[in-house]
């Protein structure tokens, strides 16, 4: 099999590696903080679990609203690759305060953890997107931004599985050793990634991170398939983020399945990016279009209605089961079917995202990509967070996580019409 011509452009293969690296940190410590509450005990003023772990993705989320604008800012006037760097250079110093919060098991330096490694991925996010349209040629970034998704949701999988596999049998120290490993790894590849020039505009460089802000959403309002490709990713990250975040809570309690088996379920989720992500490549050929965005979302809509009817059934027929492990859960027709419906949502997720990524890149003027990117970014943070604030209230006032996924999918029909 022949490399992929992609793979031996010397911007994209560093850079490749680069984000998956960080992908992967970030997911291994999220996970790692969602299992030790959601199974090793941890609470945060005595919240539920299912409350506290939606906190925690709040506070994973807040800083892609507080600070996309300003980082969009920063890309557009400086050299991208420098700024790169120095966010992977910033993980290395973080690496080692989250392997001190986990060694020390305290959930509040955990939850600032997430926030400060959510901060230097809000400010490596618009750089890594941007960068493409810079080296790549126009027909390459479909395949160049599926490779990116399939490799970043492949990162998200084998993080969420070693962060949540270790800490549910209590490896703290080994996962601490590993971001700290990762990130030295990371920076010495980014520094590897070629600059590619700065944009010359002549305007000053606003640090203001509220006026940033505003410009940055005003850039995405200008155009309307820039608009209408930020609302579609907005939400699929919106819905991601609470499949994702209360799964393995329904796992333990719903399902009554073992750590191991939410891995799995957790890992069919992301499996199922990858599948979706290759299958729009290969049907668009390059070509940039948006003809395939609204199968995706009703494929998402169809299956998660599908899941909260998976997850009830199999809860009705194995009611006196606990810790349910892989091979029994596998091989029923019920545990199968919460399998596939994992699957099915996110490949039809992956048909939905990589196009839209794509026209975000495109449609944006070459000396304001960064801060189209940087706008997209604070959308999805604001929609991720009201979209979570929404489904805490909705459990908080006694509506189960399978009623939650009805809601999620009735109005992802809507964003298919749309």
């Amino acid at each position: 099999m022949s490399v992929p011509v992609l793979f031996k452009d010397k911007t994209f293969l560093p850079l490749f590696i680069t984000q998956w690296i960080g992908a992967f940190n970030d997911n291994v410590l999220k996970s790692a903080f969602t299992f030790l509450v959601a199974y090793g005990g941890l609470s945060l003023a005595g919240l539920s679990s299912d409350a506290a772990l939606l906190i925690g993705a709040a506070v994973y989320v807040a800083p892609f609203m507080l600070a996309s604008g300003l980082s969009g800012a920063l890309s557009d006037r400086f050299e991208k690759v420098t700024i790169i760097r120095r966010t992977r250079l910033a993980e290395i110093v973080l690496a080692l305060v989250a392997g001190l919060a986990l060694l020390s098991q305290s959930v509040p330096l955990l939850l600032i953890c997430l926030f400060a490694y959510s901060t230097q991925s809000a400010f490596f996010g618009p750089a890594k997107y941007s960068i493409l349209p810079e080296v790549l040629r126009e027909d390459q970034l479909i395949e160049a931004n599926a490779w990116l998704e399939s490799s970043t949701f492949m990162a998200t999988l084998f993080g969420l599985l070693f962060g949540g596999f270790l800490a549910g049998n209590g490896h703290i120290g080994f996962i601490a050793g590993t971001l700290f490993a990762l990130a030295a790894i990371s920076y010495a590849v980014a520094r590897m990634i070629p600059p590619v020039g700065i944009a010359e505009t002549g305007e000053p460089v606003d640090l203001n991170p509220v006026s940033t802000s505003i410009t940055a959403v005003k850039t995405v309002f200008a155009k309307i398939r820039l608009f209408r490709s930020a609302v579609g990713l907005a939400w699929f990250w919106s819905v991601g983020l609470v499949v994702l975040t209360v799964f393995p809570d329904v796992a333990k309690s719903q399902l009554n399945v073992s750590a191991n088996v939410a891995n799995v379920l957790i890992a069919s989720f992301v499996v199922g990016i990858a599948m979706g992500t290759a299958a729009v490549s290969r049907m668009l050929k390059g070509v940039i279009s948006a003809r395939h965005v609204p199968i995706g979302a009703l494929g998402m809509a169809i299956f998660l209605i599908d899941l909260a009817a998976a997850t009830n059934a199999y809860g009705a027929a194995y009611p006196n089961l606990a810790d349910t492990g892989f091979a029994t859960f596998i091989s029923s027709w019920e545990g199968m079917h919460v399998v596939l419906d994992m699957v099915a949502i996110a490949a039809f997720g992956g048909v939905f995202t990589v196009p839209l990524y794509a026209i975000l890149q495109a449609q944006s003027e070459d000396d304001a990509r960064s801060t189209a990117i940087a706008g997209s970014n604070i959308i999805s943070a604001a929609m991720m967070v009201v979209v979570t604030l929404v489904a805490t209230l909705l459990m908080a006032a006694g509506i189960s996580v399978s009623g939650v996924l009805v809601v999620l999918g009735i109005v992802n029909i809507g964003v298919a019409i749309y």
